[in-house]
């Protein structure tokens, strides 16, 4: 698994200084009311939870400026043979600049089930985001969630 963090990663950094990257990181807030969790155990034993929930995003761009606003997210674990990660998430961000899609993998750190660790790519849809695509890698460890990714110019 860390191999194909690092790959990805250094196959993310080559891109970046071949084409017009815009870098940033977002400071997410979960909003506790809002997470909403259903699923059962499989009959391995192992467990099949799907979660929505909603977050407060802020977001730092390398050149300083911010956008603000919010997320909604559902992430599905996904049965240990069936793929490299042990979860999937999708989320829509409504910022003060734009609105964009996330779709990432991520594998839980602890058996708990409460931080992870994700990779995953950008689509964006509207505003500033309109016509672009990006990566990004986040942390969520002791519900403190930091995400690091960059933007590319089509």
């Amino acid at each position: 698994m860390k191999a194909l963090f690092v790959t990805t990663m250094i196959a993310a950094a080559t891109l970046a200084s071949q084409v017009n990257a815009e870098t940033f990181t977002s400071q997410i807030q979960p909003i506790p009311e809002s997470t909403v969790r259903v699923g059962a155990p499989a009959p391995d034993g192992s467990p099949i939870v799907g979660t929505f929930s909603r977050s407060n995003v802020i977001t730092t761009f390398a050149d300083g400026h911010k956008a603000t606003g919010t997320a909604a997210c559902v992430l599905m674990t996904q049965p240990e043979h069936d793929s490299i990660f042990t979860a999937h998430r999708i989320c829509d961000l409504t910022l003060s600049d734009g609105t964009y899609t996330s779709i990432s993998g991520c594998d839980y750190l602890n058996k708990d089930m409460t931080d992870t660790s994700c990779v995953g790519g950008l689509i964006g849809k509207t505003g500033a985001y309109a016509g672009r695509q990006g990566n990004y890698s986040t942390s969520s460890i002791s519900g403190k969630t930091v995400i690091i990714g960059q933007w590319f110019d089509k």
